[in-house]
């Protein structure tokens, strides 16, 4: 049951494509309000039906309509209709969504993962997590610049090339981008399976400066993982956003192609 209630939320998220271009609208005020040298960092929302909660970091006072909750919990209400977009290149372009809670879809900013995200405990959801999150990088695939590059044995489940990059074996992926020079996309390694001791070691040492500086969003135990996740076997996960557990979605057919 909660395998089928998963599956229906995943096609529910891959119809819906209205959500993230709202988000992204309100978050456009935040990106305006902040300084150079004070931005208004966003680690993730929660887009509910009229309200949009936000998980923050910033030095000044929520701008309006914009109001504080706490120091680091701010939400915009009474959201207008995405009309044209605005010129040029939208706030926050790896933000993505990772499934839902209630009625509403939290999406995290991969942008802020700076080097290894690890996702444990259970393996099969963890998975679903990893592939939630690459689905709504590619959502925005011009906007993210980003490269996803998917590690074998998995990588089939992902899109192939252009749009995901593949290779067999970790070992590949520092030969994709020099270390050292400067990168007009970020790239992002996806590995879906659990590594040994070994592998692991090479995930993290992708994430370093001499390993091509990526960011790596793995199932399984890594090293020094900057962040961890925790799925449960019910199909949720605590990504550590605005103290809610997360359902994850389980990916629509259409989403295979």
């Amino acid at each position: 049951m909660r395998r089928r209630r998963r599956a229906a939320l995943g096609r529910r998220l891959a119809a819906d494509t209205r959500t993230p271009l709202v988000v992204r609208h309100a978050l456009r005020e935040l990106a305006l309000a902040g300084r150079p040298d004070s931005p208004v960092r966003v680690r993730g929302v929660l887009a509910e039906p009229g309200r949009v909660p936000a998980a923050v970091s910033a030095g000044g006072p929520a701008p309006a309509p914009w109001t504080a909750l706490t120091p680091t919990r701010w939400e915009r209400t009474g959201l207008v209709p995405v009309g044209t977009p605005a010129p040029g290149p939208g706030p926050l372009p790896q933000l993505t969504r990772l499934g839902a809670v209630g009625r509403g879809q939290v999406l995290v900013n991969l942008a802020r993962i700076g080097g290894v995200r690890s996702v444990l405990r259970d393996p099969a959801v963890a998975r679903d997590a990893v592939l939630a999150l690459v689905d709504g990088v590619l959502e925005a695939a011009a906007a993210a610049r980003t490269v996803p590059v998917a590690v074998e044995p998995g990588a089939g489940d992902l899109p192939g090339p252009p749009a995901v990059l593949r290779v067999r074996t970790v070992r590949q992926i520092p030969a994709l981008r020099r270390p050292g020079t400067p990168q007009t996309a970020a790239g992002l390694v996806v590995p879906l399976q659990r590594p040994d001791a070994g592998e692991a070691r090479l995930r993290a040492a992708l994430a370093g400066a001499k390993g091509g500086g990526w960011t790596v969003l793995t199932v399984g135990q890594v090293p020094d993982a900057h962040w961890l996740w925790y799925p449960a076997a019910d199909g949720t996960v605590d990504a550590g956003v605005l103290g809610h557990p997360v359902v994850v979605p389980v990916r629509s057919a259409a989403r295979r192609l």
